[in-house]
């Protein structure tokens, strides 16, 4: 289950600087703009900056793992925990780093390309996570037979 969530977080991590790139883009900057050495120094941030989403991301994942649900619904759960998950890093950050306790809509827009990194990242990986769940249910299922 860690490396399904290091996996997810890695692959999140190589497409993260394609959604900064589009935000840039959104937002009326250019290419141009986006790789400057403050482009740079801002992905070499992001890619700190989202580390604790990975210990998020474990603690997380074992409880939908072994929830009583569908696998798509585990997957949509998972989905949902992702966005809060970089949501709260990113309120983690502003705390600490900018000593600021308000999360106004422009920080949500910050968080916009993380969050769609890591749901691209879900979604390509979805065929991992239906193995995961349904390994995870068998070996609980095999681990109560041995126990009757």
């Amino acid at each position: 289950m860690l490396l399904h969530v290091f996996y997810s977080w890695l692959l999140s991590q190589i497409i993260l600087p394609i959604m900064f790139l589009i935000l840039s883009l959104l937002l009326g900057g250019s290419v141009n703009d986006f790789f400057t050495e403050d482009g740079l120094l801002f992905l070499i941030v992001s890619v700190g900056v989202s580390l604790p989403c990975i210990l998020f991301g474990w603690l997380i994942i074992i409880p939908i793992v072994f929830a009583e649900l569908t696998v798509m619904a585990k997957f949509l759960v998972w989905i949902f925990a992702t966005a809060i998950i970089v949501m709260l890093d990113l309120w983690i950050f502003y705390l600490i780093i900018v000593n600021r306790m308000e999360f106004q809509i422009r920080d949500f827009v910050i968080a916009l390309p993380g969050i769609l990194s890591i749901w691209i990242a879900s979604i390509i990986r979805y065929k991992q996570f239906q193995n995961l769940v349904h390994k995870k249910t068998s070996t609980q299922l095999e681990n109560i037979s041995e126990q009757l």
